[in-house]
């Protein structure tokens, strides 16, 4: 990952190589998160439910999606100030291992935790 990016600085790094750019359509298209990292970042979806014995029902278990980093590693992610996230991002690309997640969707029920702000990236 490119620390510029992190600290809400768009730009493409040579530091994220072989993850700095996505062809798409003919077109190289940089990429946030870039580099090994970004494309690593844990994607899946899942629900845990526990079975309660007296009721005999399945309940689901919440997860947390906030409040889950330390306050001192959020200070080291920003995004850019000023402009709707999916406009901001505009240019750029998801790492290809997120398939059809983009970086201002990580988080669609909260929309303060979106962007290098969501806090499973941090």
């Amino acid at each position: 990952m490119d620390s510029y990016q992190l600290d809400g600085k768009l730009q493409a790094s040579s530091d994220c190589a072989p993850y700095q750019y996505k062809e798409i359509y003919g077109q190289l298209v940089p990429i946030v998160p870039c580099g090994i990292v970004g494309n690593t970042f844990f994607n899946d979806s899942f629900r845990i439910w526990r079975h309660d014995l007296i009721s005999d029902l399945a309940q689901e278990v919440p997860l947390l999606f906030t409040g889950i980093s330390w306050p001192s590693d959020q200070n080291m992610f920003h995004n850019p100030i000023g402009v709707p996230l999916e406009v901001v991002y505009s240019n750029f690309t998801n790492p290809p291992n997120w398939r059809h997640r983009h970086i201002w969707q990580l988080d669609p029920k909260n929309p303060n935790n979106n962007g290098l702000r969501n806090e499973a990236l941090i």
